[in-house]
């Protein structure tokens, strides 16, 4: 596996602007976090898949690296804050990707 290319906090929390605008509560994010996801970054109120968020940086895919410690020691070494996801903040994070109810 290619080592991550070196980028800065301001990477990282620019990449979860970009989630936030192109990728939250759409298409396979619709239902993040799923029963595999482990872990997330906290961020000034949100959570945010370390994964995607470490590729929106970086430009690697993210079949490139693994998750967990080797994503981990990578957002630690900037700064950020890294959760486990336990079962009521998963289904706090699916509830709050659901669309709002359409008025009928």
């Amino acid at each position: 596996m290619p080592n991550l290319p070196p980028v800065s906090q301001a990477d990282l929390i620019a990449a979860m602007a970009t989630f936030d605008a192109e990728h939250r509560g759409r298409g396979r994010f619709a239902r993040w976090p799923t029963a595999a996801d482990k872990f997330a970054l906290a961020h000034q109120g949100r959570y945010y898949p370390p994964k995607i968020i470490i590729s929106l940086a970086t430009g690697i895919g993210v079949n490139a690296f693994s998750g967990g410690a080797e994503s981990t020691a990578y957002t630690d070494k900037r700064a950020l804050v890294t959760v486990m996801i336990d079962d009521p903040l998963r289904e706090a994070l699916r509830a709050a990707n659901q669309p709002p109810p359409q008025e009928v």
